[in-house]
């Protein structure tokens, strides 16, 4: 499974969706490089996370429009759920 999360800010919920869906792999877009050097910096041990400084959909357009998105209540962040 790979899971894109979008706006990850510091990398709270992109961390904790990376220890459910290990060996899975988790990346974590923001715009906010100070946020994205914050959130690298508690990635703690794990190999299949990574954070990246990007915006949302410039990077990732075409995947974008193939994805499914799943929108959580009340956390106002899109997680795109990519197939392999």
């Amino acid at each position: 499974m790979k899971l894109l999360d979008c706006g990850c800010g510091l990398g709270a919920i992109a961390i904790d969706f990376a220890k459910i869906i290990t060996p899975g792999k988790v990346t974590g877009i923001d715009i906010g490089s100070s946020q994205i050097s914050i959130a690298v910096g508690q990635k703690g041990w794990f190999l299949y996370l990574r954070f990246l400084v990007a915006y949302t959909f410039a990077k990732f357009r075409q995947k974008v429009a193939q994805a499914r998105i799943t929108l959580t209540p009340p956390i106002t962040q899109s997680l795109l759920h990519l197939s392999n």
